[in-house]
């Protein structure tokens, strides 16, 4: 509610001697507050979000019985990504979630095995964002290079724990190895945060190396 009251110009000529009512376009609504809105998501994408995460559960939850009895009916028991297929029978429900799995397909990445008999060779994972803690910032960076060594470049992305995009940043790290371009991504992104004032902050990267590389005692002139 306070922050419906922020917004009494919003809604126009409202004040301690006058309660009108004026109509407002829910489009205008729906748009971001730095857009002049409110910020409220439109049903369809409310919609949308609850459908994606419903075809999420079905794959996590895979031993719970509405699972089980929907993979039954529509994928023959099957448990992957592949299995959504449309079925002419279908209900509103399995259509609705037919219809938004392009959002969690994007979400996605093939885990490769080690080729040991006891684990498969290739499966599904989900790649999810994780809040940080309140009034904490996460910065989200990798690096990659084009041959390793080879071109290379790196970048990040700072969010709140609301999952509210705050700044990004890309850079460009010349000829070097993919380790190296990881390190200086991080690098980056640290002295960003710095700059901004940011003293609370959580880092996530994908490179086991660089993460084990920053919790170890630095070494003079140690390669990358």
């Amino acid at each position: 509610m306070r922050s419906i009251e922020n917004h009494d110009d919003f809604f126009g000529g409202v004040s301690e001697q006058t309660r009108r009512i004026h109509n407002i376009p829910w489009g205008q609504i729906t748009k971001s507050k730095q857009e002049g809105g409110l910020g409220f998501h439109t049903m369809r994408e409310t919609n949308a979000a609850f459908l994606t995460k419903l075809g999420l559960r079905l794959m996590v939850e895979k031993d719970k019985l509405w699972s089980q009895v929907l993979r039954a009916k529509y994928c023959n028991g099957r448990c992957d990504v592949d299995m959504f297929q449309s079925k002419t029978d279908a209900s509103n429900a399995w259509r609705g979630i037919l219809e938004n799995m392009q959002f969690l397909k994007k979400g996605m990445r093939t885990k490769i095995g080690n080729g040991a008999p006891s684990e498969q060779r290739k499966q599904d994972a989900f790649v999810r964002w994780h809040a940080p803690r309140e009034d904490w910032i996460k910065l989200n960076i990798d690096g990659a290079s084009k041959g390793n060594p080879g071109p290379s470049g790196g970048g990040g992305i700072f969010r709140d724990h609301y999952g509210n995009w705050i700044k990004a940043f890309a850079c460009n790290f010349g000829w070097c190895t993919s380790v190296k371009a990881e390190v200086l991504a991080l690098l980056k992104g640290l002295r960003v945060a710095w700059d901004m004032g940011y003293k609370k902050l959580e880092t996530n990267l994908d490179s086991q190396i660089t993460a084990r590389k920053t919790q170890q005692p630095c070494k003079l002139n140690q390669p990358l």
